[in-house]
């Protein structure tokens, strides 16, 4: 059965989302934010690699279109995306190199990775689209995921009435 491996899934993401969220307690909530930004620019180069110069295929039996140019774009994509927020200063504080290696590691490759499991879990469960994957979850995994993105919109908001207060001072 399916529902094991992807409770487990779940809630690891989750977690991590957590961890985030304790972070940004301590330290702002830019980083959750550099995270999310460095993840959309890492699927989106990929996604430009693999379309423009993508030959090869990487696995193709769990996701037929992902190409080694496409996943190698994608870790391009996020380091390039995580060492332009570091200089900007968007972080709010500095990395170091090994820093934004281990973030390019855990963004670039990791998350691609995860696409790869859930690519892997969708085929498994015979659905096309992760939203009817969520149907098939437990009540009480559905309302763990609408906690972490409560959670989540209350970080973009609070992180959005920060930028409005300092702009209004300035």
């Amino acid at each position: 059965m399916i529902l094991c491996p992807i409770s487990v899934y779940v809630a690891g993401l989750l977690g991590t989302m957590i961890a985030l969220r304790n972070w940004d307690a301590l330290n702002g909530t830019r980083f959750t934010m550099a995270m999310i930004f460095s993840v959309w620019i890492c699927d989106t180069a990929a996604y430009i690699f693999g379309i423009l110069w993508g030959k090869k295929k990487l696995i193709e039996r769990i996701s037929p279109k992902k190409t080694i140019v496409g996943f190698l774009g994608g870790i391009v994509g996020a380091f390039v995306s995580l060492y332009v927020m570091n200089n900007l200063g968007f972080i709010q504080f500095e990395l170091n190199g090994l820093h934004l290696l281990t973030l390019t590691f855990i963004v670039g490759v990791c998350g691609q990775l995860g696409d790869f499991v859930e690519s892997m879990f969708k085929r498994d469960a015979g659905v096309k689209d992760s939203g009817k994957l969520l149907l098939r979850l437990p009540t009480e995994v559905h309302a763990a995921i609408a906690n972490a993105a409560e959670s989540n919109k209350q970080s973009i908001n609070q992180w959005a009435v920060e930028q409005l207060s300092k702009a209004g001072q300035s």
